[in-house]
């Protein structure tokens, strides 16, 4: 039997995904979005996501993708050479106990058009993720392969051309996140995010918003009880200018907020960034699954 999976990461994905399965039985749950935000905004539920990882698109409020054109999702693995052999790689070779470490590299890319019934916006994405990890095969009958991360880079960019006769104009996304497995973490600790960064951005000629990920354990029911994970958890994103919150991304509700006062060029090029995150098929979304 080939298990393919990190022994430390048993325990976390044991509970991860025992707060998945009830989250099914559960009534739906929203991330916990501050009064004030909500009160200037408009909430779109999301259509569609079921289908995100392949050819259908997604709608929300008065925004509707056309279907998602994909390129191949590709990945190649390299095994990086142990010029230096310490005494425990011998040991472990001694009772036929194999230890590699392993280079993977992925990409994908993807393209769309959305469109608000009256501005349409084309979209170009592109997904990259270089990722490390320790691969030990053994003799056991039971249990032939471990793998465990050590570290990986991942980055995520789009083009948004809006189509607009009085006012057409480009957006560049750009995300970012990254991994380190530090020496003398708590493989079983949830709640310790060190190692992790991530963060974006959406760019035009005249515009900058910050994309900035949320991790929290605060969530809320659709009859507004609290429901709170044990630890934090990514739930969504947040995008905003001169700290001022403009629109979030919600994971677990499966929602799109964005201020009500934005003007309609620049609620297409959000809807259009949020759209392409969305439908990302290499980073992993853990509520969209």
């Amino acid at each position: 039997m080939r298990i393919n999976i990190s022994t430390g990461r048993i325990m976390s994905l044991t509970i991860m995904g025992m707060i998945i399965l009830s989250s099914c039985k559960a009534p739906k749950t929203f991330m916990d979005v501050p009064e004030k935000f909500k009160a200037e905004a408009e909430k779109m539920s999301i259509g569609g996501l079921g289908n995100g990882t392949g050819k259908k698109g997604i709608d929300f409020g008065n925004y509707n993708t056309s279907r998602i054109s994909r390129g191949w999702n590709m990945t190649t693995s390299r095994e990086d050479r142990n010029t230096n052999i310490s005494s425990e790689e011998r040991v472990l070779r001694a009772f036929k106990i194999d230890r590699k470490s392993i280079t993977n590299n992925q990409k994908d890319k993807f393209k769309f058009t959305i469109n608000d019934g009256k501005n349409t916006a084309e979209v170009f994405a592109l997904e990259r993720k270089v990722s490390e990890e320790t691969r030990i095969t053994t003799n056991n009958c039971w249990l032939s392969e471990l793998s465990d991360p050590k570290n990986f880079q991942y980055s995520f960019s789009a083009v948004i051309l809006l189509q607009s006769i009085s006012q057409p104009a480009t957006w560049n996304l750009s995300l970012y996140s990254s991994f380190e497995n530090k020496a003398g973490k708590n493989r079983f600790d949830m709640t310790d995010t060190n190692g992790m960064n991530e963060g974006g951005i959406l760019t035009s000629e005249k515009d900058t918003i910050i994309i900035k990920s949320i991790n929290s354990k605060n969530l809320v029911s659709d009859k507004g009880e609290a429901r709170n994970l044990p630890f934090k958890m990514p739930t969504g994103y947040e995008l905003s200018v001169d700290d001022n919150v403009i629109a979030v991304i919600d994971f677990w509700g499966k929602v799109i907020w964005m201020n009500s006062k934005l003007g309609e060029h620049k609620k297409i090029a959000i809807a259009a960034a949020s759209s392409a995150i969305l439908l990302r098929r290499i980073h992993n979304k853990i509520a969209l699954v």
